[in-house]
């Protein structure tokens, strides 16, 4: 399967086929949404799309953020910057060092701002950010399609059981014991479906959609400010 078949039907059509949902318990809307939360949600979160966007400069140190057309837009509280470079063309690439640059807010929004550069409206800067995979599966990679099926077909797994746990005559005894079982079968299912999920990115099988965020780490360089002959907080300078 190529890229181009990866539409919404497809992923829809696969999760159909992990689920078996004979009785169609769930609507086809609902099979679509789980997908949608699947891609969007959940696997935007562990794997982000990469996006690479020239922003045009404006004559001062304050950048718009990256608005492709027919694309993805910066969202905030979301996506990151990864890369900045400028100017265009260098070997090896020019890269805006991070204490150069931050995020400012205008009346009209949230930019970039420079400390060090001033792109003229001829120039551009290459920025590196992450966005949102698109809801349709479109932009997930080959290699992630099918785990990101399973993650679709644990929601809607999750979802059976939850029906048939509540679904039962209680006056036959036999029957509420046969509903009982199914949603237990539907979440043992789901459960080995969400493990597929974690066990190809590489999530701890622990983890769940509200604990994500890892240890913050931070790798930087210092600029050397100080002259030979000056007490550092490390060493002593020689006597």
């Amino acid at each position: 399967m190529t890229l181009n078949d990866y539409t919404n039907a497809g992923m829809s059509g696969r999760v159909d086929q992990l689920i078996q949902d004979k009785a169609g318990k769930l609507s086809s809307a609902d099979r679509a949404s789980f997908v949608g939360k699947a891609i969007v949600q959940r696997y935007s979160k562990d794997r982000p799309r990469e996006m690479v966007t020239d922003v045009s400069g404006q004559g001062t140190g304050q950048l718009p953020l990256p608005a492709p057309d027919g694309g993805p837009v910066y969202e905030e509280g979301f996506s990151e910057i990864r890369q900045l470079e400028y100017p265009l063309g260098e070997v090896p690439p020019s890269l805006v060092q991070n204490y150069e640059w931050d995020f400012y807010r205008t009346p009209a929004g949230l930019v970039l701002l420079f400390s060090a550069i001033t792109p003229s409206d001829e120039e551009q800067v290459r920025v590196s950010w992450t966005a949102r995979h698109a809801p349709d599966a479109s932009t997930v990679p080959d290699c992630d399609f099918d785990a990101v099926a399973d993650l679709a077909a644990a929601y809607c797994l999750e979802a059976l059981a939850a029906i048939y746990a509540q679904t039962g005559d209680n006056s036959i005894a036999a029957d509420m014991v046969n509903y009982r079982s199914k949603g237990q079968e539907y979440a043992a299912l789901a459960k080995l479906a969400r493990k597929r999920y974690y066990a190809h990115l590489g999530i701890p099988e622990d983890a769940t959609d509200h604990n994500l965020q890892g240890p913050a780490v931070s790798l930087g360089d210092m600029d050397n400010l100080m002259g030979p002959n000056v007490e550092r907080m490390t060493h002593r300078r020689p006597r």
